[in-house]
């Protein structure tokens, strides 16, 4: 009895230590699919074909979905081809976030509230948000002295 308990013990560890190998090849290979993804969408954009930039975005979304820097990618291109309202959706979907884009996203709202939408109130208020990030980042700065 005791023997198929050790038995059962061992096949158990074996069996997640193979899975986990598994996993983490497997994490590998996504990361240099997403890697692969980005250059391509890059790419694109800078030959100026959002579309095909854009698709490219949207497959790296299937692995990282909650990705800030790929959604305020894809809702800047959103502006550049004038879907204000999936761009806004997107960014301020990144402007929630604690992210190093969140303070850009802000920025891009007010621009496409004041500049393309014509909606001053708007854009006075992502501006006043894109500011108070700002400040804060200063008076970071000022306190490392």
């Amino acid at each position: 009895m005791k023997i198929y308990i050790k038995l059962i013990i061992l096949l158990i560890l074996f069996i997640l230590f193979f899975s986990s190998a598994f996993s983490i090849e497997e994490e590998i290979k996504n990361k240099k699919k997403i890697k692969a993804l980005e250059m391509l969408a890059y790419y694109f954009y800078k030959k100026k074909n959002f579309q095909k930039s854009l698709e490219e975005y949207k497959k790296i979304l299937t692995f990282e979905p909650q990705n800030p820097k790929i959604h305020y990618n894809i809702g800047l291109l959103y502006a550049f081809t004038k879907k204000y309202s999936l761009a806004i959706k997107k960014l301020k979907m990144v402007a929630k976030t604690n992210s190093s884009f969140k303070k850009d996203a802000l920025y891009n709202l007010t621009i496409i509230y004041g500049k393309y939408l014509n909606d001053k109130e708007k854009a006075l208020e992502f501006y006043k948000k894109f500011k108070s990030i700002e400040s804060k980042q200063c008076q970071n700065l000022l306190k490392l002295d």
